[in-house]
């Protein structure tokens, strides 16, 4: 009889504890903030009372720290965020806000101190430079966001304009113009996306120094990386394989210097210097498509400009000759990125 009473009382105990647990995916993930953030939640879909019908709504509602919490559903709006909030789907497939292809940026973020996680945005476009995410701010964070359109529709998947250390990690940008354009943009960290079906340029970085790019996924687009007068930044450990064109380094200024490209999987590359141009960007331990036993050449241009020319009037005056750097030390084998 005792046994009997025990094994009913751990029976009941847990059920008790089952009993506590609630199966809302969304419930729990909201819980796991509670404790950290000293903000309100406002909820935006689903069914409990209160709930917002748009993003929108629930942005301009919520106050700086507070937390917009999306449930699953499309959401046919764009989203303009200019307070520094948490906006977090619940699902990353299933929370889809949609831009229906008409004209503006899906979401814009214009304040600083930004969260943006698990939503797939879809569908920007109908105007020149329409980003599906347009960030003119500084220290935000973006993750787990599927961003996408019809091929040859869309032109920035994500676009930074004068931007300054934010993060974008694990996002997947596919079927766009061009993927991720930073313009005057610095200290920003790239890490861990992947970059898919560019129909030009997967990464440019336009004016913009000291940003680092790692173990990025950035394959079979028309080309992988495109540097313009830009220093300092690091290119590490990501797979640029399977590219019309892999990485290149435009110097029209001549002051792209020490960029550092190391230990990434890499096809093709090249550079366009300028005539002041130093050419102190450092290759080395990038892996070429195949092993090899002797340092990598890579041919580049070099442009010695006379005169720039005049508008109607006179073509530029230019000198272009044949130039190189080296990678010393080529990797033998393929990254696993």
């Amino acid at each position: 009889m005792k046994i009997i009473r025990q094994l009913l009382i751990g029976i009941l105990f847990c059920m008790m504890i089952v009993s506590s647990i609630t199966p809302v995916t969304g419930t729990i993930f909201i819980k796991s903030f509670q404790s950290q953030i000293k903000g309100n939640i406002f909820y935006v879909g689903g069914s409990g009372p209160g709930n917002y019908t748009t993003i929108q709504d629930g942005v301009d509602n919520a106050s700086v720290g507070d937390i917009v919490f999306v449930y699953q559903g499309i959401y046919y709006e764009n989203v303009r965020i200019n307070k520094s909030i948490s906006l977090l789907g619940e699902n990353q497939m299933l929370t889809i806000i949609d831009g229906q292809e008409a004209g503006g940026h899906i979401v814009s973020i214009l304040a600083p101190a930004v969260t943006l996680e698990q939503f797939t945005l879809r569908n920007s476009g109908g105007i020149p430079n329409a980003a599906a995410l347009y960030i003119n701010s500084d220290q935000n964070k973006i993750e787990e966001i599927i961003i996408t359109c019809t091929a040859y529709h869309g032109e920035e998947g994500i676009w930074l304009s004068q931007s300054v250390g934010n993060l974008l990690s694990r996002n997947t940008v596919e079927n766009y113009h061009y993927g991720i354009w930073l313009e005057n943009s610095d200290y920003n960290n790239l890490f861990n996306n992947t970059i898919i079906n560019s129909w030009d340029w997967a990464i440019i970085l336009g004016n913009s120094d000291e940003n680092i790019l790692y173990g990025n996924n950035i394959t079979e687009n028309n080309g992988g990386v495109y540097l313009r007068d830009s220093n300092e930044n690091t290119f590490l450990e990501n797979d640029l394989r399977t590219n019309d064109r892999d990485i290149a380094l435009v110097d029209w200024d001549a002051t792209s210097a020490n960029n550092f490209i190391g230990k990434n999987n890499i096809g093709l590359a090249t550079f366009i210097a300028a005539k002041h141009s130093q050419n102190k960007n450092v290759w080395d331990e990038n892996y070429w498509g195949r092993s090899l036993n002797h340092p990598k050449l890579i041919i580049g241009q070099k442009i010695f400009l006379f005169f720039p020319g005049a508008p109607f009037h006179f073509p530029p005056l230019a000198l272009t000759i044949p130039w190189f750097t080296v990678d010393w030390h080529p990797a033998q084998q393929p990254y696993d990125i």
